[in-house]
Order: C-alpha cells, then structure tokens, then sequence
C-alpha cells in the first residue's frame, strides 16, 4: 500500500528516530524513493534535529539562567493568571 505526503509527513519523527514498525518504514521508503519534497522534508527534520542535539550538548542548562529567564518573561504570572508587576521578591518563585 502506497502512502500519501500528507501520511509521510505524518510520519518523519518517527522514521527519523528510527521508531517506525517495519512495514510503515518499508513504506516510507517506498515513498521516498519517488518524492522528492518528502526526501527533502525528511531530511530538513533530521538535520534539524541533529542541531538541536548539538546544541543541547554545548550548552549546558544553567538552572539560575533558566529561573531568571522564566522569571523575567512574565510566562509563570501569565499562566497563573497574575500580573506581572505583582508585589512579590524577584527571586521567589511559587
């Protein structure tokens, strides 16, 4: 059975992370033998990825950074429904 971009794109994280079962990845690469735009989808989310992984490697998560950051962007007030400018201590997060 032949699948359709739309079921290809549907499926690259997994066939790039190698989770396909074998008949879907059979299937892939049929499908990929004769699309072109899937081919380069396909190889667009594995580089992708590939940077991302890089990146995480060299930058280690710094934990002051990532309070401070979330801190000062207003995410945690906006998710708990408060304003941003309420009168709590910069560096108490509930």
């Amino acid at each position: 059975m032949r699948i359709t971009c739309r079921e290809m794109v549907a499926r690259t994280d997994a066939h790039v992370d190698g989770d396909s079962p074998f008949v879907a990845r059979l299937q892939n690469h049929v499908h990929l033998a004769i699309c072109r735009d899937c081919r380069a989808h396909v190889d667009q989310v594995r580089q992708t990825k590939r940077l991302v992984a890089a990146a995480a490697r060299r930058v280690p998560a710094d934990e002051a950074m990532i309070v401070s950051l979330v801190r000062d962007s207003g995410w945690q007030d906006r998710q708990l429904g408060r304003s941003a400018s309420s009168n709590r201590p910069k560096g108490d997060l509930p």
